[in-house]
């Protein structure tokens, strides 16, 4: 038999080996973290894409929406005056432009004659 000193010094012998893991891994602990970190993954994932879609619209805006160029600027407001304006278009023909809020009564009031009321 092996008596207690030799139990100690076989003991201290071994104890600078390399040594094995002496308890199980907990599956419930190891399931929670690694839930956990699915979790903190998805949130990062939809912050990243929410940052993404605001940069990307402010760089929309920036460059097509809010700059309005003096080339639109002038067809409005040639365009307004056009639309807004009394003007001979043919005279041999008898065509005429008139402002398009004076086109819209006269064709509303000539529609309201013809459906006969």
């Amino acid at each position: 038999m092996i008596n207690d000193q030799e139990q100690k010094n076989h003991d201290q012998s071994h104890s600078s080996e390399v040594d094995y893991e002496r308890s199980d891994a907990k599956p419930l602990l190891l399931g929670i973290s690694f839930a956990v970190g699915l979790i903190l993954l998805a949130f990062a994932l939809i912050g990243v894409n929410d940052l993404f879609i605001a940069v990307k619209e402010k760089m929309i805006y920036e460059a097509a929406l809010k700059p309005e160029s003096f080339l639109l600027k002038d067809v409005r407001s040639r365009e307004e005056a056009i639309l807004n304006s009394y003007a001979v278009v043919d005279s041999a023909k008898g065509a005429y432009r008139i402002p398009i809020d004076r086109a819209m009564k006269l064709m509303a009031e000539d529609a309201y004659v013809s459906s006969g009321r």
